[in-house]
């Protein structure tokens, strides 16, 4: 990890965390993370074998999507602005779906390829929107004080998605309307599994507890502990056949993705790739390939001196 003095007239990128102020008030320290990816899709019988179908090093950092017809929806981070675009698996004639809106990312896309929902702040708020495939008709879905992690019902009728300020789980109708809670437990990151039945979601049985991956029926009720919650970059998923969740994980430096039973036995590592960190990934609905977002994670510890000035 580097040091870097900020003179004062630096203007600060968006992405510090960590923030500390001296007592005085004149020095603060953060640490910058900084990110870089590109998206690459290989087939699930030869994931060693990928083929990189983007380049601009901003692509699918948060979040990727299969559209039912092969075609891919993305988030790319440029000039200042987070979007979504649209692209075909082969990476040809890729299309912008959202302009000067903020920051839209985490986006998912109906089964039947009619609409995509995602995270936006356009608003001032973090809430889910919903546009038509080709970026049109922007519909705001949730008013709450934020939103996030949505997921589709294998019906497309319905989103699952996380009420970060309360800490549940709730569905609303991919028309807007009024959510409604799957259960009272304090919940995240849900997602609904490829054949309907359940949600897959991160649990915290207690307060002093660890993190658990958890399943609940898509209906609602009590969730199901599955296995403790290991280190992962970018959202969780399902595999293809609803048996087992799939994450991405960094071991030793390297980032992969591991599958973990529904049985609660021992994860297994499903690709074996020589990259930083995965920050988002998606099973394309057949379960033939495998789209993923792969890049480098650096983070600086960054002094900025005369604060007041």
């Amino acid at each position: 990890m580097n040091v870097w003095v900020a003179p004062p007239d630096v203007k600060l990128l968006n992405n510090y965390r960590d923030l500390s102020v001296t007592s005085d008030g004149k020095t603060m320290i953060a640490v910058q993370a900084e990110r870089a990816a590109n998206i690459s899709i290989a087939s699930a019988g030869d994931t060693g074998h990928a083929t990189q179908i983007t380049n601009t090093n901003f692509d699918g950092l948060d979040g990727l999507a299969w559209a039912p017809d092969g075609k891919l929806v993305y988030t790319l981070n440029t000039g200042g602005e987070e979007n979504l675009w649209l692209v075909d698996a082969k990476g040809t004639t890729p299309r912008q779906l959202t302009s000067h809106g903020g920051i839209n990312r985490q986006p998912v896309v109906s089964p039947d390829g009619r609409y995509v929902v995602f995270v936006s702040n356009r608003t001032g708020r973090q809430h889910l929107w919903r546009i038509d495939i080709d970026g049109q008709r922007p519909l705001e879905l949730t008013h709450g004080v934020e939103d996030g992690a949505p997921s589709f019902t294998s019906d497309g009728q319905s989103v699952v998605f996380q009420s970060i300020a309360t800490g549940r789980v709730l569905r609303i109708p991919i028309s807007g309307g009024e959510p409604v809670a799957l259960n009272d437990k304090p919940c995240a990151e849900p997602i609904v599994s490829p054949d309907g039945a359940s949600v897959a979601l991160v649990y915290r049985p207690t307060p002093a507890g660890l993190n658990q991956f958890a399943i609940v029926p898509s209906a609602g009720g009590e969730p199901r502990m599955i296995h403790e919650l290991p280190a992962h970059y970018g959202r969780f998923g399902w595999m293809p056949d609803s048996r087992a969740i799939c994450y991405a994980d960094k071991q030793e430096g390297v980032g992969n993705i591991w599958m973990q039973p529904l049985d609660g036995s021992a994860p297994r590592q499903l690709t074996y790739w020589k990259p930083g960190p995965i920050f988002s990934f998606a099973w394309s609905r057949d379960g033939k390939w495998l789209a993923f977002a792969s890049g480098i994670q650096m983070s600086d510890v960054v002094l900025i001196t005369d604060v007041g000035r």
